[in-house]
């Protein structure tokens, strides 16, 4: 509900949520490289310029107010047996 309610945000604004993960993902000061995949070149060198610009303060936000519920929450990957999330604690 939230990832929908954000996206529907970012219609709205006329800026692509795609956009919008990018930035969030690569603001952390904490992390020197942000790795993300692309499927060609042409979105290569659209991340790259998206990197480069920024988003609206505003916007990131609002979006991070939407999300709070489930900001920080850990997917579970895998089989429940052999998913042990108190790594994620270390």
């Amino acid at each position: 509900e939230q990832a929908r309610r954000a996206a529907q945000l970012c219609r709205q604004r006329g800026i692509d949520i795609a956009r919008v993960a990018l930035s969030f993902a690569a603001a952390p000061p904490q992390f020197a490289t942000t790795v993300v995949g692309s499927a060609s070149a042409a979105y290569v060198a659209r991340n790259v310029r998206w990197a480069l610009e920024s988003v609206d303060g505003d916007l990131l936000n609002e979006i991070e107010a939407l999300v709070s519920p489930v900001l920080n929450t850990p997917w579970r990957i895998g089989r429940p047996e052999t998913s042990d999330l108190r790594i994620l604690d270390a």
